[in-house]
């Protein structure tokens, strides 16, 4: 399924567009008595499709400044502009948008 997704997508560029990049803590997943959740992910959001593009899970005793490089290297993002909320101001994934040719 998500082989036949990522080939929906393909045709669709991002140049130019917004991306949204933010973290979201799967629902369903949070173990009765429990207050944090099991599943925790990043997403790419272009509200202008009302798509996402990607995702990545955020490891087990990790964060999403791990995960947001892994995703940002699956998305074309050349020419795209980028918002990302506190986590992902790190010198390591801001150099990594500009280096993909983004904005921030």
């Amino acid at each position: 399924m998500e082989d036949s997704f990522k080939s929906c997508l393909s045709g669709l560029s991002l140049q130019g567009r917004h991306i949204a990049i933010d973290g979201k803590a799967l629902r369903r997943t949070i173990p009765m008595g429990k207050k944090k959740a099991l599943v925790n992910m990043v997403n790419v959001w272009v509200a202008e499709l009302g798509l996402s593009f990607g995702q990545q899970q955020v490891e087990s005793k990790s964060n999403e400044i791990d995960a947001i490089p892994k995703l940002l290297d699956q998305v074309d993002c050349q020419g795209s502009i980028i918002t990302i909320d506190a986590i992902g101001c790190q010198k390591g994934i801001v150099e990594k948008i500009i280096a993909k040719q983004a904005a921030c």
